[in-house]
């Protein structure tokens, strides 16, 4: 069956007996299919393949230097892609909603407070299209809020957790009409505990309706 490697390499050195290769990979390592697929599509990002096919000159020579490749990191690639390879794609995913939690949600230094604070952030930070009803900034230092989820923090029913101490917040309250842009907004500025939403130790929602309740 042809991988997606055979084709990079079939571009490259169409001289060299790929089949073979694959099957010497194969062997070597006693990779299952899925392992060797793997193994493959990480090879083709990593190795330049026009600099091998420039090294190798003639069909003799190709086999060692391939080899030598896969006996040196074949199963040092292997293990990173499963044990770090697999995984680290939920991480990334769950570092991507943390992030984008921050940007919503997390303003370290905050100047005024006021409504104008408001209407500055807000557009700044992306959610005035359209305006957004109602939204919430935290001070203070991020890693204190990521410690909501875990020892600065209680459960607070499913994935959600109460802080154990008092941050300071504005939030931002849009003043009705039209939600196109400009937008709008009354600020109330507060020093309350936060509700927050956890998924894999990482704050991802900020749940406004504990905030206005409370």
């Amino acid at each position: 069956m042809s991988l997606p490697i055979l084709g990079i390499l079939r571009s490259v050195v169409p001289t060299l007996p790929y089949d073979n290769y694959i099957i010497r990979t194969r062997e070597a390592f006693k990779f299952t299919q899925l392992e060797l697929f793997i193994w493959e599509q990480t090879a083709a990002s990593i190795f330049n393949w026009r600099e091998v096919a420039r090294l190798v000159q003639d069909s003799s020579s190709w086999e060692p230097l391939l080899e030598e490749i896969v006996m040196g990191l074949g199963p040092l690639l292997l293990v990173f892609l499963l044990g770090l390879g697999v995984t680290p794609l939920t991480l990334t995913q769950d570092d991507s909603r943390f992030k984008a939690f921050l940007t919503k949600h997390h303003d370290a230094s905050p100047k005024g407070r006021n409504d104008r604070y408001c209407e500055r952030m807000m557009k700044r930070r992306g959610l005035t299209s359209p305006c957004k009803d109602t939204n919430t900034f935290i001070h203070g230092i991020k890693d204190h809020i990521k410690a909501i989820c875990g020892d600065n923090g209680n459960p607070h029913g499913g994935n959600l957790r109460i802080s154990t101490s008092p941050f300071q917040v504005t939030t931002c309250k849009h003043r009705g009409g039209s939600f196109r842009p400009p937008c709008r907004y009354r600020a109330t500025a507060g020093f309350r505990h936060i509700v927050i939403a956890c998924e894999n130790g990482l704050p991802v929602h900020f749940d406004e309706s504990f905030f206005i309740r409370s």
